[in-house]
């Protein structure tokens, strides 16, 4: 039998905070949509998880690990089993300035997360579950490409990753429904530097809207690095994304089923970063950086020059989990949509869904022929936020090749660490 339960918490920082996603010359000053942690939590014989979906655009991975292991110490749960990920919604609180504020919201915030998933734990029974999917377009290729260049734009002509997921789970006595992960590849970033509300993006307007159905609802992001919405900038388009959610998830007919099949998937390892062996190539994109984002960058510069021709690694983790059918595997990088469509093709199962947001956050993961045409997303972004996040540099393209071959490894071995 698999006993289960879902849990809520508001998670509203207080004004005043900075905002994390887009740079704004304001602070949060009102608040549009609260903001939440959801708590899933599955048991199964010897096998039990925790998957926290978290209203941010992305928390550190030292962070995302002390959070963890804070869990984990409360829960006895293994922290290869507790599966933090995030909405990344670019209308959400700062975590890593390290302002008093902030500094103060973060512990609040881990309290919290702690705090639901001890009652996941106190709560659980019996649950049922059912899988459904759905395609629906709502998002563009955002890498146009220019003279040899990817600029934010519109790529015409491309196949993207139009679907859309659904893992319902409720009570199996009462058929009373527990809580709702939709998956789907749309970046929450509709309200843009111009907007200083407080906001889990368009996501928060999809709870609202199905809200009758379940109070309890995650949007997990899949391979969502180089789109962006097809509607963008006001709080008119955030209906318009929803709606087509919306419609798609009323059209569809959920059969609930016992969980006869429960695999939790995790393994660690070293991924290298390009090295920098050009000063003229690093001052470029030094200077094209400052000079398009108006930001400093003789940090990162002056970083790169001390570590010139030195080999860079960051800690890698893919984090899942599969439920009967369903299968879910997270990275902590923004991954292109192309490596979900590749994955889900070579293993044979539209229900194989790969994406980001989880457990910690670097940046971008480019797929390996995108890195041809340059961009903000492969060789800017370190730049920016290079400096916070440990991604000092692009991941090197043989490291993104391999990410697709782990996972499907790691699926095909059945099992955590393999």
């Amino acid at each position: 039998m698999t006993i289960g339960s879902v849990q809520k918490i508001n998670i509203n920082p207080p004004l005043g905070i900075e905002f994390i996603g887009y740079h704004r010359d304001k602070p949060i000053s009102e608040i549009l949509h609260d903001i939440y942690a959801i708590s899933y939590y599955i048991k199964s014989s010897q096998k039990e998880m925790l998957f926290i979906s978290i209203d941010n655009v992305g928390l550190l991975k030292e962070f995302s690990d002390e959070i963890r292991n804070r869990i984990s110490e409360a829960t006895n749960i293994e922290i290869e089993n507790i599966i933090l990920n995030f909405s990344h919604t670019h209308s959400g609180p700062a975590t890593a300035d390290g302002k008093e504020i902030t500094l103060k919201y973060n512990n609040e915030l881990v309290n919290k997360l702690v705090e639901i998933s001890v009652k996941c734990i106190k709560t659980a029974l019996p649950i049922e579950i059912s899988w459904n999917l759905d395609e629906i377009e709502v998002s563009d290729n955002r890498r146009e490409v220019v003279n040899g260049i990817a600029t934010m734009g519109i790529r015409k002509d491309v196949r993207i990753d139009n679907r859309i997921a659904y893992l319902n789970i409720r009570n199996k006595e009462n058929k009373e429904n527990l809580g709702l992960l939709i998956f789907m590849s749309s970046h929450p970033n509709i309200l843009k530097s111009d907007s200083f509300v407080l906001s889990n993006d368009y996501i928060s307007v999809v709870r609202e809207k199905l809200s009758n159905e379940s109070a309890n609802i995650s949007v997990v992001q899949l391979g969502t690095g180089n789109l962006n919405p097809k509607w963008r900038g006001s709080v008119n388009d955030l209906n318009t994304i929803t709606d087509k959610v919306e419609r798609s998830f009323r059209t569809q007919e959920f059969i609930y089923e016992d969980i006869e099949s429960f695999e939790i998937y995790n393994k660690k390892y070293d991924i290298n970063l390009m090295k920098i062996s050009d000063i003229e190539k690093l001052n470029e994109r030094a200077k094209y950086a400052s000079q398009v984002w108006e930001l400093n960058t003789e940090k990162w510069k002056d970083a790169m020059i001390s570590r010139m021709n030195e080999t860079l690694s960051l800690e890698f983790e893919i984090s899942g989990f599969k439920l009967n059918n369903g299968i879910f595997m997270g990275i902590p990088y923004e991954p292109f949509y192309e490596m979900s469509l590749e994955i889900k093709n070579l293993l044979g199962n539209d229900l194989i869904l790969f994406g980001g947001y989880t457990n910690g956050y670097y940046g971008y993961l480019p797929y390996e022929t995108e890195y041809q045409f340059s961009g903000y997303e492969v060789d800017i972004n370190p730049v920016v936020y290079g400096p916070i996040t440990g991604l000092w540099m692009p991941v090197t393209i043989e490291e993104s090749k391999k990410v697709v071959g782990n996972v499907i490894k790691i699926i095909k071995n059945n099992g955590v660490n393999n």
